[in-house]
């Protein structure tokens, strides 16, 4: 990795950002108007600039290059580090970039630069319910999520031997729901062309399986969503109508 040319590439994707677009655009438009890089070049580059703004403020007052370096380390990415960045990979950095939870690694940088507060990291905490876990939350912005899936009732031996055959294993499970990296390729399985299961996001399940519908009963879906918990709760009890 050659790490000063990266963070040139990953300043000129920053610049390019413009609000409220999703950051995956100017990404992709990184990428169209510089075909050079390869999928290897593409994947780095999104893993690199995701953990750095995953970090919110919290290193705000650094250059780009410290800064990423130190979001590197604490949400654990580290292995994107090339040989010649041995500042980060050695001596305090290297020792905080091995403890094995974001918690620890946190409150180690903090005994380093006592100016970064985690409350930085998201910083509209102060609009968040009472009652709600916000220490949770706040850490939470700093893994990247899992892509869940939800499989269809009867479909789950089927499901899981094609997962099997493929090499493919779950990193979480749920009720008909599975957990896998983001860079599962699950889209090319046979299981999903044939409608076995679909991508949907835990939360999405959760609030479905969280309804409670009974047979034969009538219900009215006047969300203005694209009908994901609609979906789940046709499968949970197909007898169910739903308008």
């Amino acid at each position: 990795m050659r790490f000063p040319h990266r963070i040139q590439q990953i300043q000129t994707i920053l610049d390019s950002y413009k609000y409220p677009e999703p950051f995956a655009q100017p990404l992709k438009n990184y990428f169209k108007a510089n075909p050079k890089f390869g999928s290897k070049d593409r994947k780095q580059l999104r893993e690199l600039t995701f953990a750095y703004l995953r970090t919110g403020n919290l290193f705000a007052e650094f250059d780009l290059d410290k800064a990423l370096g130190l979001s590197l380390i604490l949400t654990g990415k580290t292995e994107l580090f090339g040989k010649e960045e041995a500042f980060f990979n050695q001596g305090i950095y290297g020792e905080i970039a091995r403890l094995p939870t974001i918690d620890e690694r946190l409150k180690a940088l903090q005994k380093i630069h006592p100016e970064i507060s985690k409350e930085d990291i998201f910083t509209f905490s102060n609009l968040v319910s009472e009652g709600f876990k916000n220490e949770e939350f706040i850490e939470s912005h700093l893994e990247q999520p899992l892509v869940w899936i939800r499989i269809q009732q009867g479909k789950e031996k089927l499901v899981e031997a094609d997962l099997k055959q493929n090499f493919i294993y779950p990193l979480a499970e749920k009720y008909l729901g599975l957990g896998f990296a983001q860079d599962t390729k699950l889209t090319e399985l046979q299981s999903f062309q044939k409608g076995w299961f679909w991508i949907q996001d835990a939360s999405t399940q959760s609030a479905a399986d969280y309804l409670g519908a009974n047979e034969n009963e009538i219900w009215w879906d006047c969300c203005a969503g694209a009908g994901g918990k609609t979906l789940c709760l046709a499968d949970n009890v197909p007898s169910v109508k739903i308008y």
